[in-house]
């Protein structure tokens, strides 16, 4: 799911944007894209570059979801690299 972020505000005494978003508790990730002006191309690789070549870790949680209790459990962990 893409979500596009309005209504960011310009701190002048930070030299940057700012933005108060709730945000619901987990895990997220992110990346930053600029868009064309003229075109409407967007172009994700501007800002953040390309890293192809790095190296990936990858974290997997495994919930269990008790329908009796009104927390989840983790029951599971796994690391890739």
């Amino acid at each position: 799911m893409a979500v596009f972020v309005t209504g960011k505000t310009m701190n002048t005494a930070k030299s940057c944007f700012e933005l108060t978003l709730l945000l619901k508790q987990g895990l997220y990730d992110y990346c930053f894209m600029k868009a064309d002006t003229q075109t409407g191309q967007i172009n994700e690789y501007e800002l953040e570059g390309s890293h192809y070549e790095t190296e990936n870790d990858y974290a997997i949680f495994i919930y269990f979801h008790d329908r009796n209790k009104k927390h989840d459990r983790i029951i599971g962990y796994l690391s890739i690299k």
